[in-house]
């Protein structure tokens, strides 16, 4: 199952149940200690671009998960795709005319998987 927080350097996914996926970045680098921490504020309530929360939504096909969000840095389109392993994506990120491959993302939280509040 998907849902649940992940963390990648600065980048924080949380995912829900019902193809929710909300985007933020995080400073400095969380770790598994700050999942809970993170569980209390990224919520779908507290998503809005002026806040630095993304919301998105995404689709498992053939056994990848997709969808696109916003680049928190510049205003573009971002592209993600992602392999799901046991507590672990491995992304594909596109934005800018930049591909980069093997990006990894470690899940902090199980939290998610009653979909919003």
């Amino acid at each position: 199952m998907i849902a649940g927080i992940y963390a990648g350097d600065v980048q924080v996914f949380r995912f829900y149940r019902d193809g929710m996926v909300l985007d933020a970045l995080v400073r400095p680098a969380p770790g598994a200690a700050d999942g809970e921490a993170i569980a209390q504020w990224l919520v779908p309530e507290a998503a809005t671009p002026g806040r630095g929360i993304y919301v998105a939504r995404y689709a498992v096909r053939d056994g990848v998960l997709r969808f696109t969000t916003r680049s928190h840095l510049r205003d573009e389109v971002v592209e993600v795709e992602a392999r799901v392993g046991r507590d672990q994506l491995t992304l594909t990120r596109r934005d800018g005319g930049r591909r980069t491959n093997g990006l990894r993302f470690e899940r902090i939280h199980s939290g998610g998987s009653s979909g919003p509040r």
